[in-house]
């Protein structure tokens, strides 16, 4: 257990109000060293839901692991009962004893928790496990975010949703301009990536547009046409105007909405 010297551990600046010790040392070994410990039993794992099965199946069945996780919880075991019922949970989501049993688990911890990311995790892992939709951001509160950042960033943003088996066979260049400041950039397609460059542009680039810096976004992911903003006067072009569609085809759609601790 790695823990602060005392007069650090009692100065406000040094609590786990954000991030806890625990926590961030294990970043800053990934940081450096990677996710791999040393133990050769952390090597090559069964994927949480297989492995799940043979956790159950080993402790003597689910209903044997709920008997022995309850008397832990009431003993204020919470750590323990987490890592045994989710076993159960990933095993069987069906099991609506287990999924309670761990909801209110996740509670108890997430009360006691001074670090406020980790009450977040604890607290929203209890409403899914009993149903309760979480709410997540709105689609016009996540372009406005979006309206905010680079335009670097808005390329990474679309890049990250590429469904590279679909692209891998495709390899083009695409030069963008934006219009009130001549800041350039290269989009690319090759070997399933989609790459982004700032300050450059291509000489083999199928397409070139120029576009106002409000309208990038919209135009990236499809909320207005280069075709349209051509039309209106609003964007100019050259080339392969179907190259924006070709690449908008490829892109996987983020559910919001994924589960945190439901397989």
């Amino acid at each position: 257990m790695i823990e602060l010297p005392p007069t650090l551990a009692s100065s406000w600046h040094c609590r786990g109000y954000y991030g806890s010790v625990s926590h961030n040392v294990k970043a800053v070994y990934q940081r450096y060293l990677g996710w791999f410990d040393g133990n050769p039993a952390h090597l090559w794992p069964h994927p949480p839901e297989q492995a799940a099965v043979r956790y159950v199946e080993f402790m003597g069945g689910a209903d044997a692991v709920l008997v022995k996780a309850q008397q832990s919880f009431d003993d204020g075991d919470y750590r323990w009962v987490a890592e045994v019922v989710n076993h159960v949970v990933f095993a069987d989501p069906s099991n609506m004893a287990a999924r309670e049993l761990l909801a209110e688990t996740y509670t108890q911890m997430g009360y006691s928790q001074e670090n406020a990311t980790w009450r977040n995790f604890f607290l929203t892992g209890a409403q899914e496990l009993r149903g309760i939709e979480v709410a997540g951001p709105t689609g016009q509160n996540a372009l406005a975010l979006m309206s905010h950042i680079s335009v670097t960033q808005v390329f990474d943003a679309v890049a990250i949703r590429i469904d590279g088996m679909k692209a891998a066979g495709l390899r083009f260049a695409i030069n963008w301009t934006i219009a009130e400041t001549g800041e350039r950039h290269l989009l690319r397609m090759e070997n399933g990536v989609l790459s982004n460059a700032a300050n450059r542009h291509a000489d083999d680039a199928v397409l070139s547009v120029t576009v106002p810096r409000s309208q990038l976004l919209l135009l990236v992911i499809g909320l207005v046409t280069l075709e349209s903003l051509v039309e209106q006067g609003i964007a100019t072009a050259d080339g392969d105007l179907g190259r924006l569609d070709s690449i908008r085809a490829l892109l996987d759609p983020p559910d919001p909405k994924f589960p945190i601790v439901l397989p």
